[in-house]
């Protein structure tokens, strides 16, 4: 199981992170963020294959970890994934009166 170490995307782009496992029997892939369970709507998991909708700086950069375990036993990898800013403004600042 490779995942790549570190990857560099820009913001706001769909970003899929690889993790293929072999084992026999066939092992169940997950991910985390760290120790921490992904929880997002704009996040999903496809045959192993992690999916991150329009990724952001603040809330997305970081390590994420693939687990593949069987009876047998659980191998984990981590890669970092860094999001580098587009610098655009998503919101504008309040006007002053």
């Amino acid at each position: 199981m490779k995942p790549a170490k570190v990857l560099s995307w820009t913001e706001l782009t769909d970003v899929k992170i690889k993790c293929k496992a072999f084992a026999v029997p066939p092992p169940k892939v997950t991910w985390s963020r760290g120790l921490l369970p992904l929880r997002s709507n704009r996040i999903k998991i496809l045959n192993g294959t992690l999916h991150i909708k329009r990724v952001q700086w603040a809330a997305d950069t970081g390590p994420y970890v693939c687990n593949a375990e069987n009876q047998l036993g659980k191998v984990s990898t981590v890669t970092t994934l860094q999001v580098q800013s587009t610098g655009k403004v998503i919101s504008k600042p309040p006007k002053n009166s």
